[in-house]
């Protein structure tokens, strides 16, 4: 297994950020630095809905909406991986200022260590931050 997180602090309505997290249209707007494109049969992410996407570092993979959790506001999706899944958690936290931003990538299966080294280190965990300052700039500009 494989595992990388990143929290950020968002001085705006988690309602703003919830709308980004679950319209996929949004995704290649807010964020064209990371998001090449974004192909999903459905306005926002409906648990067990298949889409497509490619980023800036990776071919176009499929992912899965496994979860869709509005009171919660969290997100599952996951994407096959051989003999395994990468698995995304998306979640927002109230705080007085705004709210708090939290994602989780696990990656399982036997070669999660393997494709850690040669891809989810340099293409996932390297490209959070960036990610997440765009997401970042977009709530917070308006």
């Amino acid at each position: 297994m494989w595992k990388t997180e990143l929290i950020t602090d968002i001085k705006a309505p988690a309602q703003k950020i919830w709308e980004f997290l679950i319209t996929p249209d949004m995704w290649v707007q807010v964020d064209p630095e990371h998001y090449v494109s974004v192909t999903y049969p459905e306005k926002q992410l409906t648990a067990g809905t298949k889409g497509k996407m490619k980023t800036e570092k990776s071919p176009a993979f499929t992912f899965k909406v496994v979860s869709v959790d509005a009171a919660k506001q969290e997100t599952v999706t996951s994407s096959p991986i051989p003999a395994g899944a990468l698995t995304l958690t998306k979640r927002l936290v109230p705080t007085k200022t705004g709210c708090r931003f939290e994602e989780e990538v696990v990656a399982t299966g036997p070669f999660a260590g393997l494709f850690s080294k040669l891809f989810f280190e340099k293409q996932i965990k390297a490209s959070l931050p960036a990610q997440h300052a765009a997401i970042k700039t977009y709530a917070e500009s308006n």
